[in-house]
This record gives C-alpha cells, sequence and structure tokens, in this order.
C-alpha cells in the first residue's frame, strides 16, 4: 500500500516539475475578458450611458497591445 503512494508521489512531484518549467518557458497569454452593460434589468439601478461604446473602444486598445479579447455586451450580458 505505502509502495503504491510513494509511486503516485514520485509521479506527482515529477509531473508538476515538468508542467512549471514548461509554462516558465512559454510567454504569458494575453486574454481580456470585458462586458458591458447600460441597462440593467433590476430596480434602483441607474442605466450607464456609454458602457457598451467604452467596452469596444477598450477592446480595440487591448488588442494592439497583442491581447485576445472576448466580451459580451447589453442583454447578453446579463
Amino acid at each position: 500500500m505505502f509502495r503504491v503512494l510513494r509511486c503516485y508521489l514520485a509521479l506527482w512531484i515529477i509531473a508538476t516539475t515538468f508542467a512549471v518549467e514548461t509554462m516558465a518557458q512559454s510567454p504569458p497569454r494575453k486574454l481580456a475578458f470585458l462586458v458591458g452593460v447600460s441597462r440593467y434589468q433590476k430596480e434602483g439601478l441607474r442605466n450607464l450611458r456609454y458602457a457598451e461604446d467604452d467596452i469596444r473602444e477598450l477592446a480595440l486598445e487591448l488588442r494592439k497591445l497583442g491581447f485576445k479579447t472576448y466580451g459580451v455586451l447589453g442583454a447578453k450580458a446579463t
């Protein structure tokens, strides 16, 4: 029983060592997830005038810096 546990532990240590080494060698990924909501469904929350436009412009600027952008706007975000 302990022999099996030691084998699993050794395999886990080796696997995590290689995973960390591989992560250290690869460049960081630049990802951005953007959410823009102008109109809220909930009572008492004020609508925002330019939230969706701001997110579109921010996405453009982030793409210029090498980011891959994902986003949801409007009703899809609520």
